[in-house]
């Protein structure tokens, strides 16, 4: 899975913080992982690593890196009849702009980010320890973390690991598959540029969310 090998070169990065690539580092051909630098005086004084997704149609093309939430508001329609409030729509929105911050790596700060550190440890137990059917407690706890570290905060309590399957609480009692969901997804035009872009985005997020699913 290409999501499997993105996890392998953030512990690259992990493990060796003063990597300065200064181009393209993985493409699954439908997302990049894109270091960002910035040189002053031939010295790098900002450098970060982060997922960009792309899009061409024709002559045109269009990217997107953050805002991931704003982006599906304004050109998706969630189709599943189990998101029943306004409510639950923002917070599933919340929770997708948290994956895509998982990956979200700023170099200059490497030793003194806090964040990382709990990002790597929150990636390494969903990768390697917490793999009992018994164990959907801990899995839960982790993806949380993992995703309180990526700048999710009240929508994190949607999210409960069932059965080795993620599932978002919408409401008080309901529980839906979160790749459910995702499949429900639909765009709110036929525009190309922005279905290709999309569809991308959601490649992303179902791998993501097969690898937060199961033990390995």
């Amino acid at each position: 899975m290409n999501i499997e090998k993105l996890i392998n070169q953030f512990f690259y990065f992990y493990f060796n913080p003063r990597t300065e690539i200064k181009k393209s580092i993985f493409n699954s051909n439908k997302w990049i992982y894109e270091n960002q630098f910035l040189v002053e005086d031939d010295l790098i004084i900002f450098s970060s690593y982060y997922l960009l997704f792309s899009s061409k149609a024709g002559n045109n093309k269009k990217e997107i890196s953050d805002n991931i939430n704003i982006f599906f508001k304004e050109h998706v329609n969630i189709k599943h009849p189990g998101l029943k409030s306004e409510k639950d729509v923002t917070y599933f929105f919340d929770i997708i702009l948290s994956m895509v911050s998982i990956f979200y790596i700023d170099t200059t700060a490497l030793y003194k980010n806090i964040l990382f550190d709990n990002k790597a440890i929150a990636l390494y137990q969903l990768s390697k320890t917490a793999q009992s059917n018994h164990n959907d407690r801990v899995r839960t706890s982790y993806i949380r973390y993992l995703l309180y570290n990526s700048y999710l905060y009240d929508a994190r309590t949607r999210l409960n690991i069932k059965n080795n399957r993620l599932f978002f609480k919408s409401g008080k009692s309901d529980y839906i598959l979160f790749l459910d969901i995702l499949d429900s997804i639909e765009p709110k035009k036929n525009n190309l540029l922005i279905n290709n872009l999309l569809e991308s985005i959601l490649l992303f997020l179902k791998e993501l969310t097969i690898f937060l699913n199961k033990d390995h």
